[in-house]
């Protein structure tokens, strides 16, 4: 490994790759900005952090080197269509947004918590036009999909499992912590 320079003293919280040279990575300040970096050469180097939101950002997904999300505390959620140059975004729920995943351009899902005892999940079936959200009992830090009807989502002491594409959502028989 080496250490390369991204410009910033803030957190970084993700770090998503589309191919071998193009990436994006995010992170921020809680409640005063989050940003977004870009590499074009495979993570050598970055570029300076672009505020894109007025709070911390956590978590992002990209379809291909221009168009993505990047979600935020107080559910802040942004699209970019043009590699991150510019951004729409618009703010949610309260809860901060952890993770997002997409089946396909256009069903994705989010996911929220704070607090240990209470998160959502949030659902797309138009590209991130609109989402229906479900609000559960505990806090949900990561979602994926398995396939297109399978879905996985993980927090706080529990792992929901769908089939259905997140029509509905089962607690798995499983013990631990934090996932």
């Amino acid at each position: 490994t080496q250490q390369v320079d991204s410009h910033t003293a803030l957190t970084l919280n993700d770090v998503f790759f589309v191919n071998d040279s193009t990436g994006y990575a995010c992170g921020g300040d809680k409640y005063n900005i989050g940003f977004f970096l870009k590499t074009s050469d495979g993570g050598r180097t970055w570029s300076i952090p672009d505020s894109i939101i007025p709070k911390e950002a956590y978590a992002q997904y990209f379809f291909n080197t221009g168009e993505g999300f990047v979600g935020g505390y107080d559910t802040w959620l942004a699209h970019t269509s043009d590699s991150g140059k510019t951004f729409s975004a618009y703010p949610g729920y309260v809860l901060p947004l952890l993770d997002i995943s997409f089946s396909d351009r256009q069903h994705g899902i989010y996911v929220t918590g704070s607090g240990y005892m209470e998160g959502r999940i949030c659902l797309t079936a138009n590209g991130g036009s609109a989402w229906s959200c479900t609000t559960v009992q505990n806090n949900l830090s990561c979602v994926v999909y398995a396939d297109e009807q399978t879905i996985f989502a993980g927090g706080y002491g529990v792992i929901y499992k769908s089939t259905n594409a997140g029509q509905t959502f089962s607690p798995l028989d499983i013990g631990g912590d934090f996932f």
